[in-house]
């Protein structure tokens, strides 16, 4: 970097040889061609994110309860019903624990490529110095 810093002081105080202003031409124009391909590549991230102040937070959903507990046997009717009526509850902790977690994952992506769209943003920047 204090290399290119220097490079640039020569240059506009006329002291580089015409070689060497050949060369910077060219870096130059690949910096502008890179900077070109890399802006039209760039892509616009949608969607919730997890990110806070305090780092990146572990998932905040809620496990079903408990499995169920299935007799040995069923003697009445009533035994039946609770049974059944465990595995409804269960099952329905169940899709809204799994929900939660594919909506934690999902914003953990986003975020993923936010991170990598800034980093490319900062080496695209570094490279264009």
């Amino acid at each position: 970097m204090i290399g290119n810093l220097i490079a640039k002081l020569l240059f506009c105080a006329g002291v580089l040889k015409s070689a060497q202003k050949k060369f910077l031409g060219f870096r130059l124009a690949a910096v502008l061609v890179s900077l070109f391909v890399s802006f039209n590549a760039a892509a616009i991230v949608f969607g919730g994110s997890n990110l806070d102040l305090m780092g990146y937070p572990s998932h905040s959903c809620n496990a079903p309860y408990s499995k169920p507990f299935k007799p040995f046997s069923f003697d009445t009717q009533w035994q039946v019903d609770q049974y059944n009526s465990e595995v409804e509850r269960y099952n329905s902790e169940l899709r809204s624990y799994l929900d939660c977690i594919r909506k934690y994952v999902e914003n953990a992506k986003n975020d993923i490529e936010r991170i990598k769209e800034k980093a490319h943003a900062a080496v695209n920047e570094a490279n264009s110095l």
